[in-house]
């Protein structure tokens, strides 16, 4: 599950129409992607189901971001010259090793191979977090709106990202197994606690959560900042900035009401615009003024950007709609008591 042949085989197949659609799809994998994905959700479609999808991205974003730094496994083009750099997003000044994969089937890679790539300055393959997502997002997506279509879409999705990432030349068999079982699991776990129907139905008929020290608060308040100090790879900050920042905002809101999802088309579609317009007009603001302040550690420049930016989104963009209108309060109910 650690050969390139696959790989090899797959590319003999490239050309200019395969490469630009294999490359959409895997852009379904990314950052941007899921920031306007889950925005548009739930603004436009669903408040609280979008949430739920909030949650269940982010999470198994930091546990696959773990996993990788835990195993620091090489990508197929890193270990055999054959396998062409596809996805232009990714990018390593690493010297790279040719014939160093796998000679098996089921055979691991060399412990030369790993050892040569475990100190480098590389992103890991193993797990493919474009897998795991795509199972926790698409997955979920499935079950909490349970229509024929999307289903099929999802599916369908479901197969063609993971297997974009093979045909580009990042991931390994292994990686993207290993990546359907993080992803399934993650998904299993927000089914037991929130997905499942019986939970499902009493969450999205409670508008009205305290802020109380119980799971569901510590998942989005406490937990997150515990990341910090786990992840290595700081780029990767910005996943507990978005989680504490729409989970606080979240919560703040609940503590009067949450909004209906009732709404006419043009009323979903002008919350979903005018939420991506704040979003990117305060990244921006934010950026160029940490530009002018001087701050010399972006990470944590961009730690406090994502945070705010994704807190004053739901906020702000929520009281906005309100107040012109385009979404109505729920009246309240009992506060859910447990988790």
């Amino acid at each position: 599950m650690f050969q390139t042949n696959l790989h090899v085989w797959l590319q003999s197949w490239d050309n200019e129409w395969t490469l630009r659609f294999f490359r959409v799809i895997t852009s379904l994998g990314y950052t941007e992607f899921f920031i306007v994905s889950l925005i548009v959700i739930i603004f436009g479609i669903h408040f609280r189901k979008g949430f739920v999808l909030l949650l269940i991205v982010m999470w198994t974003t930091l546990v696959t971001e773990v996993l990788k730094e835990t195993f620091t496994l090489p990508r197929p083009f890193m270990v055999e010259k054959e396998v062409k750099l596809l996805d232009d997003k990714i990018e390593t000044d690493v010297k790279l090793l040719d014939n160093a994969g796998a000679t098996h089937f089921f055979d691991v890679l060399p412990s030369s191979t790993v050892q040569y790539f475990k100190d480098k300055d590389i992103r890991p393959g193993l797990p493919s977090g474009h897998t795991s997502i795509a199972v926790a997002f698409w997955g979920s997506i499935i079950l909490l709106f349970r229509r024929r279509w999307l289903t099929i879409l999802c599916s369908i999705l479901l197969f063609l990202i993971p297997f974009s990432r093979m045909y580009l030349g990042v991931h390994f068999l292994a990686d993207i197994l290993s990546g359907y079982i993080v992803g399934g699991v993650m998904l299993l776990c927000f089914y037991r606690v929130v997905i499942h129907p019986k939970a499902l139905s009493r969450y999205l008929k409670t508008d009205k959560y305290a802020l109380k020290i119980d799971m569901v608060n510590c998942m989005v308040l406490i937990a997150p900042f515990l990341w910090l100090l786990i992840i290595k790879d700081a780029d990767f900050w910005i996943v507990p900035a978005v989680l504490i920042g729409f989970g606080f905002g979240f919560l703040l809101l609940s503590q009067k009401s949450l909004p209906n999802e009732t709404g006419t088309i043009l009323n979903r579609t002008k919350k979903s615009v005018s939420a991506l317009i704040l979003f990117v007009g305060l990244m921006t603001l934010f950026e160029k003024l940490f530009s002018v302040i001087g701050f010399d550690n972006k990470a944590f420049a961009d730690f406090v950007n994502y945070l705010l930016v994704c807190f004053i989104t739901i906020w702000f963009g929520t009281k906005l709609h309100l107040r012109l209108g385009w979404s109505s309060p729920e009246r309240h109910k009992e506060p859910a008591t447990d988790s």
